[in-house]
């Protein structure tokens, strides 16, 4: 979830990458470049739970379409949160180096 002064509420989007660093979240709503915000999440296997940390639009996507969105720098993470997120990045299985409609006709001729 979200936290941004324009909106009246917390507001959930889709993570399609993350890093250590940062995030880049899906949403028909990019919030213009500078803008502070409050992200709220919890990266499977997390040992620490659910993580709440400040975070500053570096970039963003207006237009319609897939890339359509806003990446975010973390402001306040703590040491050991940054080394548990790599700790689980190194860990996560890579994604597939096929596009999924390929994946998706494969799996369906088997």
């Amino acid at each position: 979830e979200v936290v941004a002064p324009a909106w009246d509420e917390p507001i959930r989007h889709r993570c399609v990458d993350l890093s250590a660093k940062g995030l880049w979240l899906q949403t028909s709503f990019p919030l213009p470049v500078g803008e502070v915000v409050v992200v709220c999440f919890e990266p499977p296997g997390c040992r620490l739970g659910e993580l709440l940390v400040f975070a500053e639009v570096k970039r963003r996507i207006a237009n319609f379409g897939p890339a359509r969105g806003m990446g975010l720098e973390f402001l306040d993470l703590l040491a050991y949160e940054r080394e548990e997120l790599a700790h689980l990045l190194r860990r996560a299985p890579a994604p597939p180096t096929i596009h999924w409609s390929e994946l998706a006709a494969q799996l369906l001729a088997a």
